[in-house]
């Protein structure tokens, strides 16, 4: 896998990259994490869109973070940052995705994780990972909420409401998995819309 330093990668991220973060920890390193990319149009601002619990990610719930802050945190809590390049065909298109982009962050930011702290928070999380295709109308389907979010729950939302999807997409049954190169979501992005196979290490620098 190639690993580059976030000073010279950093010219090259746009909104819509996807970062696929496996931080430390048997428990949450089995759930990872999905951050999202923005960069403001206005002033070329980079950060990190992320919903989160994690103490060394910086935030709680919805928040955007600079994303050099992210990078160093997170890699000096000992975790680990790939990169998705995200690729959006159509004159226009990312354009229109970038504002929308916006919107979805004015939306939701400040929105919380679920509890951890209770049964239904930890299983509206694990759950998402549980797939039992041939069970969709049952308990076992998270109900795709916008009042809480968790970390690919919110990037899978957010590619929805930008409208890079195509079909009907549960967002709350996503998960950090899907998002990894070869992941089920690629079957779910737009047409003209694709994320890079090759993961990229990001580390210190």
């Amino acid at each position: 896998m190639e690993k580059i330093k976030y000073s010279q990668i950093r010219p090259r991220l746009k909104t819509f990259d996807v970062l696929c973060c496996i931080p430390p920890g048997l428990f949450m390193g089995w759930i990872q994490h999905t951050v999202g990319v923005y960069v403001c149009a206005e002033t070329g601002q980079i950060s990190a869109y992320q919903s989160t619990t994690q103490k060394y990610a910086g935030k709680s719930g919805v928040s955007l973070t600079p994303m050099a802050e992210f990078v160093d945190r997170y890699i000096r809590a000992g975790g680990r940052i790939l990169l998705r390049k995200c690729t959006i065909k159509g004159s226009g298109r990312r354009g229109r995705a970038q504002q929308d982009a916006a919107k979805h962050i004015k939306m939701h930011r400040g929105k919380p994780y679920p509890d951890l702290k209770t049964r239904a928070g930890r299983w509206y999380v694990v759950n998402a990972r549980i797939d039992i295709p041939f069970w969709r109308k049952n308990p076992w389907v998270n109900q795709d909420r916008t009042d809480i979010f968790f970390c690919a729950h919110l990037i899978a939302n957010e590619f929805r409401f930008c409208q890079l999807t195509k079909g009907k997409i549960n967002a709350a049954e996503v998960d950090t998995r899907d998002l990894r190169a070869g992941g089920s979501f690629e079957d779910v992005l737009g047409d003209g819309v694709s994320l890079d196979y090759n993961e990229i290490q990001i580390i210190r620098g």
